[in-house]
């Protein structure tokens, strides 16, 4: 009984952490966009020849590994990772739902999300899933996502800003998960 009771409790933390997750993620999306001032149009995909580094976070429990011109801000629920370009944000959501594909049809029927050229995919080993998805932010049209699942957790990586697309995805395919 004890361990029943244990599993119950654990499973409402996460749902309690996903919900504030979730609140906070829409939080991010509303608010407007800050532009960067005389920003050269230029992709910052040259991962091989600006260099590389490797980011873990202790606290998210992943690996991966990113420009070096990036700058990381760890927060409690997410990561912003940020160049003179944009934002790329990783955040993880605790779920009840023992696939990514039950995940994201909840996803759609709770808030409308609806993707635009959806792919599905594997990243070491987990199941992945992207596409790009109407903006939240009025300054955007579209924003691109990545969803990646494992025990339970979905880590969600966005950018609106679309000289950065190149730069998420290859910075979602180094993910590595390290618990």
């Amino acid at each position: 009984m004890a361990k029943r009771q244990k599993k119950r409790t654990i499973s409402i933390a996460i749902l309690v952490l996903g919900v504030i997750t979730g609140i906070i993620l829409w939080y991010i999306q509303i608010k407007p966009a800050i532009a960067p001032i005389n920003v050269a149009k230029r992709s910052s995909n040259a991962l091989n020849s600006q260099g590389i580094k490797d980011y873990r976070s202790k606290n998210l429990k992943f690996l991966i590994r990113i420009p070096k011109e990036f700058q990381v801000e760890e927060k409690f629920t997410r990561i912003v990772l940020s160049n003179s370009i944009g934002e790329i944000v990783i955040s993880r959501n605790g779920t009840n739902f023992d696939n990514l594909e039950n995940y994201l049809q909840d996803l759609h029927q709770k808030n409308r999300v609806e993707f635009i050229d959806k792919e599905t995919f594997i990243v070491n080993g987990l199941n992945s899933v992207s596409g790009k998805i109407k903006s939240l932010n009025a300054s955007r049209q579209f924003e691109l996502i990545y969803f990646v699942y494992v025990d339970n957790w979905v880590y969600v990586f966005s950018t609106s800003s679309d000289t950065l697309f190149s730069d998420l995805d290859q910075i979602t395919k180094s993910f590595q998960y390290a618990p």
